[in-house]
């Protein structure tokens, strides 16, 4: 969970400092997943680099509850 905090804190920092007079919106969840999916396809350092990113993610969606 604090990985995913500190990614969503670090990507709105750079959203905010690149888009100061606009509003902002984005999911946090919904990058790491598309990330998670780009990893899939991923091969060699790119897949490793890729692998230490997305292990939060892998991490908090293992914790998800399961629908009933």
């Amino acid at each position: 969970l604090d990985a995913n905090i500190s990614f969503s804190l670090a990507m709105f920092r750079q959203l905010s400092e690149d888009h100061n007079t606009t509003n902002i919106f984005f999911s946090p969840f919904s990058i790491s997943s598309a990330l998670a999916m780009v990893m899939l396809g991923a091969r060699g350092d790119t897949a490793t680099q890729m692998a230490e990113l997305c292990f939060c993610f892998f991490t908090q969606l293992g914790k998800m509850p399961q629908p009933t």
